[in-house]
């Protein structure tokens, strides 16, 4: 709605083609066009609005109208996208307001879309993450004030909306951190929404992403792959990564640009989209740190993927409860996710997909 009640559904067409695969959409509502503002400000400049605090009845107004339009084919609604970006209310390009304002913010629309679309999934906020905390959720030592702002800022929003009983179906939130911390920042958001007694509400990581900076590498591949193998044995309930888009964007981690073809890390998702296909997950264990595994069978067989996110070579002595290796390829400097002999020794930043009897 670039000009008031100037509403153009230009993305219409990208929510159709994602829906012909049956892929599940979250919903964003975000940014504050600058007719939207409570206060006017200068008009912002690039892609985005600058976020502005919005005037609570021009909100009300677009939510209706842009949720209405789409309930029937987004059930989660995220409200707001890391307004906890920065304390220092200049600073922040996402929320220019106090934290208490958000969380009233907050309050009113979670609370006014849940009364209107009570079969929707309403939550939020596209937390910044948890990393002032160790893989434990222990505050690390050399922690910036800013990231520890992070964490006061979830304290205080689940205090605010436990005391006015707002909706909270989902908590969002963002990890570009190491695969086993953000691991343990999956269990220690379920464990504070737990003791909050939001045992109900759903976790997400919906921006993952670790070396951004390493796109198109194996050692990418590998991040990528681990981080979806190891999100498989958390209490998470689902987990977005950031992102997808065929662009120059740093974030921009499955496609080059340049020639439109797959990053490594794209067959990582190739991978692990066989163990999605066999449908249930199968006790698999790895005595070795920072090696990830995933085992699953079903219908179409059994298959296991592997990912050694470290830089060093490692034996790979496998267990398979007596049933042959049918199939193996490999994502590493020399494959791209081609079959393989099953190798003696797992290579450093390398991707293992077995099949088996």
């Amino acid at each position: 709605e670039p000009h008031e009640g100037e509403r153009t559904h230009d993305n219409d067409f990208q929510l159709r083609a994602v829906r012909k695969f049956n892929m599940p959409v979250l919903g964003q509502l975000f940014t504050t066009p600058y007719w939207g503002a409570s206060e006017r400000k200068e008009r912002g400049k690039g892609g985005y609005y600058t976020c502005w605090n919005p005037d609570l009845a021009k909100f009300d107004r677009y939510v209706r109208h842009t949720v209405n339009r789409y309930r029937n084919e987004i059930r989660h609604w995220e409200i707001w996208n890391e307004p906890d970006n920065w304390e220092e209310i200049e600073l922040n390009q996402e929320w220019h307001g106090t934290k208490e304002l958000f969380y009233e913010f907050y309050g009113v629309a979670s609370t006014y879309l849940k009364e209107k679309f009570p079969h929707l999934m309403i939550g939020g906020y596209g937390s910044c993450g948890f990393c002032s905390l160790d893989g434990e959720g222990s505050k690390l030592a050399n922690s910036s004030p800013r990231f520890a702002y992070f964490v006061e800022f979830f304290d205080g929003f689940i205090d605010y909306i436990k005391a006015h009983n707002c909706p909270l179906d989902f908590f969002s939130w963002h990890s570009y951190t190491t695969p086993a911390r953000t691991l343990g920042h999956a269990r220690y958001a379920r464990r504070r929404l737990d003791e909050a007694g939001y045992t109900h509400t759903e976790s997400t990581c919906n921006e993952w992403n670790y070396r951004a900076d390493l796109r198109g590498t194996v050692q990418h591949a590998a991040f990528t792959t681990g981080m979806l193998l190891g999100f498989q044995d958390v209490p998470l309930d689902s987990a977005m990564f950031y992102d997808a888009r065929c662009g120059v964007s740093t974030y921009s981690g499955m496609f080059n640009p340049l020639t439109l073809k797959p990053f490594p890390a794209y067959y990582g998702f190739v991978a692990f989209g066989e163990l999605y296909a066999r449908g249930t997950q199968v006790e698999s264990t790895c005595d070795t740190e920072n090696v990830y595994a995933v085992a699953a069978t079903g219908e179409a067989g059994n298959c296991l993927v592997i990912a050694n996110i470290t830089d060093k070579d490692t034996p790979l002595n496998l267990s398979l409860g007596g049933k042959e290796v049918k199939a193996c390829k490999c994502i590493d400097e020399t494959h791209t996710y081609t079959d393989c002999a099953l190798p003696e020794t797992l290579g450093a930043y390398t991707v293992l997909y077995i099949e088996t009897n």
